[in-house]
């Protein structure tokens, strides 16, 4: 598995999102007074028989030994375009310990296109170049990288040649990554997007901009989430 960007499973999600005050690229600030987190308002704690789902049992088995963040998210989400700045920029900042995994939500047709256009982009390893591009594409210029002929012309402007990309694009292992996908996001009852989930030895959290007031508060959720779980796993 990737730490940083995973080329695994993809998922589901729909849009709700807060942060005003913030431009689309431009990252916002970490926050560094801890909050008093409360269960209910800042995150959920997921059900033991939620987690114990033999399809999430698997996943998390991809990273032991780790505390395990998932962002269930999709290139045609706006509000994922929206953190997508900052989320990468704490991804970059964690330690070993901490696997951070991005999946991409099928909500339909549309969005399982852009769902294969990210397996490419990870095949390609250029997902730190072309996520930010695709995007903009979408949201800024308002392009359908839905189409699979546009998408195509994107990609071979990014240089990938057609070749290249049709036979990632259609193959069989793209296939199989689509329905792990869908069923994890279905294991996880993920509804919307973005989604975050923080797995640890103590359990595992669902967390969404909705539980924040700013982008910042956002990140500040998850970090604190992570450095509890954290503390588990190296027993202090």
């Amino acid at each position: 598995m990737y730490r940083v960007y995973s080329s695994f499973f993809i998922g589901l999600l729909g849009i709700i999102w807060s942060g005003a005050g913030f431009t689309n690229n431009t990252p916002a600030p970490i926050l560094t007074t801890p909050m008093e987190l409360v269960e209910g308002k800042h995150y959920q704690r997921l059900k033991a028989d939620r987690v114990s789902d033999p399809h999430i049992q698997s996943f998390l088995a991809e990273n032991p030994k780790t505390v395990q963040v998932i962002e269930f998210f999709n290139y045609g989400c706006a509000a994922c375009k929206w953190y997508h700045p900052i989320v990468g920029a704490w991804a970059v900042k964690q330690s070993a310990t901490v696997a951070f995994v991005r999946v991409p939500v099928i909500f339909n047709k549309k969005w399982e296109t852009l769902a294969k256009a990210y397996f490419v982009t990870n095949a390609l390893s250029k997902n730190d170049i072309l996520d930010t591009k695709i995007f903009e594409v979408i949201h800024d210029r308002h392009t359908d990288l839905s189409d699979e002929t546009l998408l195509k012309k994107f990609f071979a402007e990014q240089g990938v040649s057609e070749k290249s990309f049709s036979d990632l694009f259609y193959s069989f292992d793209m296939n199989s990554k689509l329905t792990k996908a869908t069923t994890l996001a279905n294991a996880y009852q993920v509804t919307l997007s973005p989604v975050f989930i923080v797995n640890g030895p103590t359990g595992s959290y669902w967390i969404t901009p909705k539980m924040a007031s700013t982008q910042a508060e956002l990140i500040q959720i998850i970090d604190q989430l992570v450095a509890r779980e954290s503390k588990q796993l190296a027993g202090l």
